[in-house]
Order: C-alpha cells, then sequence, then structure tokens
C-alpha cells in the first residue's frame, strides 16, 4: 500500500486496468468502415419495402455472414424462440439478410466477401432459400442447419445445404435454379444495398434491429426489446420474465447510452477512490 501511495502513476495506471475489466463487451465480430459499396448502381428489379403484415408486430431484422461464428450461434439461438416460444414469435415479423460485411470491386460490381467465396457462395444459396421459402418457419432451420453444419463441424459448402434440404424434405432443386440463373445475385445486390444504407451504419455482425432500431453489442437480449416494443395486449406469456419495475430505464434509452452511462459511473468511482488514496 505504501509503495502505491508513493507512485501516483502507478496507481493511475491500475486503475485504469480494472476499469477496463469491467468494461470488456460481449462477443460482436466487428466490420470494416469501407463497404466499397460506392460502385453500385440501381438495382434492374424493383426493391418493395419490408411491411409488416400487422400494426402490432415487432420488427426483428437480422444482419450476418454466413461464416461468421459469432452469427451461426446467434442464429441457432433463434431456433429454440421459433420452435418453444410461439406466444413470441407470434408477434414478430422476424427476417434474415445475410449479407455481413461485404464489398463490391471493380467494373463488374464483383461481391467480396470477410470470410472468402465460400461465405459469398453461402450467403446466396440462403438468399435464395429465404425467396422460395418466404416463411420464416421453413427457412429458419434450414438456415440454422447450414450454419451448424459449415461453421462449427466445417463440412463442405456444396454438401452442406443439400444434406440440410435433405433432413428438412426440402428439394434443392429450386436453390439450384435460383443460383445458376444469376437470380441469387439480384437477391444479394438487394441485400448489400440494405445493408450499406443502415443508418445508424453497421459496425459489427450479427447486426441484430428492433423496430428500426440497433442493440449494438446487447444483441442476446433481442426478446426483451422485443417484449418492450410490442405495443399489443396482452404481451406474450414469455414477455413476463422482462417487466421492469416502474421507475427502471425503459426502452427509449439504447443499450448503448446505458452501457456509456455504467462505464462513466465506475470511472468517477474509481478516479473519486484515486483522490482519496493520494490525499491521505
Amino acid at each position: 500500500m505504501d509503495a502505491l501511495m508513493t507512485s501516483p502513476k502507478l496507481l493511475f495506471s491500475l486503475l485504469v486496468l480494472t476499469l477496463l475489466l469491467f468494461i470488456s463487451p460481449p462477443s460482436c465480430a466487428s466490420v470494416e468502415d469501407d463497404h466499397g459499396i460506392d460502385s453500385i448502381g440501381p438495382p434492374s428489379f424493383p426493391l418493395e419495402p419490408q411491411v409488416a403484415d400487422h400494426h402490432q408486430k415487432v420488427d426483428l431484422t437480422i444482419y450476418y455472414g454466413t461464416l461468421c461464428s459469432t452469427c451461426a450461434s446467434f442464429i441457432e439461438q433463434l431456433l429454440p424462440l421459433l420452435i418453444s416460444e410461439e406466444d413470441l414469435m407470434a408477434i414478430i415479423n422476424l427476417r434474415l439478410v445475410p449479407s455481413g460485411n461485404v464489398r463490391v470491386e471493380g467494373p463488374n460490381d464483383t461481391v467480396v466477401c470477410e470470410h472468402g467465396q465460400d461465405e459469398c457462395y453461402l450467403n446466396s444459396i440462403q438468399a435464395c432459400a429465404i425467396s422460395v421459402w418466404p416463411n420464416v418457419k421453413q427457412h429458419l432451420p434450414f438456415i440454422s442447419c447450414v450454419e451448424y453444419l459449415a461453421v462449427k463441424e466445417h463440412r463442405l459448402k456444396e454438401d452442406v445445404w443439400k444434406y440440410c434440404c435433405q433432413i428438412h424434405n426440402m428439394s434443392h432443386e429450386p436453390l439450384l435454379t435460383c443460383y445458376s440463373s444469376g437470380y441469387e445475385r439480384k437477391l444479394m445486390l438487394h441485400y448489400i444495398l440494405e445493408t450499406y444504407g443502415l443508418d445508424p451504419p453497421l459496425t459489427c455482425v450479427p447486426w441484430v434491429v428492433v423496430n428500426q432500431k440497433p442493440l449494438y453489442y446487447d444483441y442476446q437480449n433481442f426478446e426483451r426489446y422485443v417484449c418492450e416494443a410490442y405495443e399489443g395486449y396482452p404481451k406474450p406469456q414469455t414477455c413476463s420474465r422482462f417487466i421492469a419495475p416502474p421507475g427502471l430505464l425503459s426502452w427509449s434509452s439504447s443499450a448503448e447510452t446505458i452501457n456509456f452511462a455504467i462505464r462513466s459511473y465506475i470511472l468517477h468511482l474509481l478516479l473519486l477512490r484515486a483522490a482519496l488514496l493520494l490525499a491521505n
């Protein structure tokens, strides 16, 4: 203690290191700032706005890359929601956007993916699956299967999606047609343009958005945000575990704002403690 008292710089360094231990964020794969998409012109097909099919439903959109391990783990978390929490799923408009961290290069608008061409290929296959089977109860189990086998078990990309079609009793022919016809490119440019146009911009994947509000690093608590955003009555029974006592912060405070406030408060306490130690 006497050594610390005689070395204010050492004391301050220790306090800062302690602070950093407190504020380490949860896992979220960061992305590059420059998406390289400025060269993309308007797509050659109409972009229809995504409209909720019921005014009280909550929009939940997940932007991800197919070979991102953090994304794969999160998508696996969605499947139990679909299967076992039907009351919560009934109030959600769930959309998956398999674009991730991509850029478009050269005069031919070549799509380059963060994890290489295998990821571009699986992004396209999953985009085709969403188009061929628009019902989330059909394409989510397929996508979850592909993510598990491709990312967790490192299976060959061609084998993975065909095997997942087989075990889910889905014909792989429509996906082959979508991919080989070039329609997958139109789908991917649509998703890339949507991702590039996000405001605020995407900074990590998975990038989870509830009613146009990104959850940043708090994406794993998406169910709570969905329940808070839902304006219908009654709320699903599943939401009962997320009901906060009166007076606590509400949905209007974003996860980023809350985290900043916590970090600032901890820093204030540590600096106050340092000042007291140096004064004695």
